[in-house]
């Protein structure tokens, strides 16, 4: 069993990272969280195209990257402790965008 926890952290882990690079590769000021417009942010952002399948994520909550890939529950309540450590605010409320960019700087190797 434990041995399938941690492949399922590693799985998480490697579905987090290319969504944390999308959110490194879209300025700043071009993302607005309450309205993502994908032809705006094409406009802004050069490098976007690469992310394509990530941005779903960005304007979301970090619950729905978790759902999709965690079932662990000790995994689970681990991840929502993490938000609420950095938002202040559950899984289901914490922002995706940043949550993500954080998991792939934390658990990169040797971080």
């Amino acid at each position: 069993m434990e041995i399938t926890v941690i492949k399922e952290w590693e799985a998480f882990l490697n579905a987090v990272k290319p969504i944390g690079e999308a959110a490194n590769a879209i300025p700043l000021f071009a993302f607005n969280p309450n309205k993502a417009d994908i032809l705006e942010l094409m406009k802004r952002s050069k490098n976007i195209i690469p992310h394509l399948s990530s941005i779903k994520y960005l304007g979301g909550a970090f619950e729905s990257v978790v759902d999709e890939h965690i079932e662990d529950p000790f995994l689970r309540n681990w991840v929502n402790l993490l938000c609420f450590l950095i938002s202040g605010l559950t899984r289901n409320e914490t922002n995706a965008a940043a949550m993500a960019t954080l998991f792939r700087d934390w658990f990169k190797p040797n971080a």
